[in-house]
């Protein structure tokens, strides 16, 4: 049975409203869980994610916060104890490797990310790929709702003499995006230009 929160009125009419809310909110939840997880696959095995820096985070954080409340709400039911006690099983496991997984979550969640369009369709960023890990710069090609990660290259950026990073560049143009996928992009520093290929994963 789900716990009611009615205390001045136990009425049947408001009993199955209040049911009939918790059955929407539990469904709402569960899409929302399958989304993100979707979406983790999607980046981790093809580098597709939803378009732009925020939406991910957003997802994220819309699904923690209504984990809480679905599995308070929900703590008497069997199911309700299992799924809270797997969620704390899965934090126990990224606390222990070093606490990276952890920490790898919460910079993800937590992460400004600076984005600078190209063309309009695509974009750079400065990213860490893990937290033991040097930055690097991150190639996104956007396409509707979506977004593809292109391929990435080394955080500094060699021209002339000088050693540059992506928010130093003056100007950046696209040079060639390539039949194989490949994108070719031009950067201009105070101390000279460069070209960088990003090779598609």
């Amino acid at each position: 049975m789900y716990h009611l929160v009615f205390v001045a009125s136990s009425s049947k009419g408001k009993t199955e409203v209040y049911l009939y809310n918790m059955k929407i909110a539990t469904s709402i939840y569960f899409g929302i869980t399958v989304l993100l997880f979707t979406d983790f696959i999607a980046y981790l095995f093809y580098g597709i994610s939803l378009s732009g820096n925020l939406p991910d985070r957003i997802l994220f954080w819309v699904w923690f916060v209504f984990t809480f409340f679905i599995v308070f709400k929900n703590f008497k039911k069997k199911w309700g104890k299992f799924y809270g006690a797997f969620l704390g099983f899965l934090v126990i496991l990224t606390l222990a490797p070093m606490m990276i997984p952890f920490f790898q979550i919460i910079v993800f969640a937590l992460n400004k990310e600076e984005r600078i369009e190209v063309e309009g369709v695509f974009s750079l960023a400065e990213t860490d790929a893990t937290l033991m890990s040097l930055p690097v710069i991150t190639l996104c090609k956007s396409k509707f709702i979506i977004e593809e990660r292109i391929g990435k290259i080394d955080y500094e950026i060699k021209a002339d003499e000088g050693y540059y990073r992506l928010q130093e560049a003056k100007e950046i143009k696209l040079i060639s995006e390539e039949p194989n996928g490949d994108v070719l992009i031009e950067f201009e520093f105070e101390g000279g230009k460069a070209v960088r290929r990003f090779t598609k994963n």
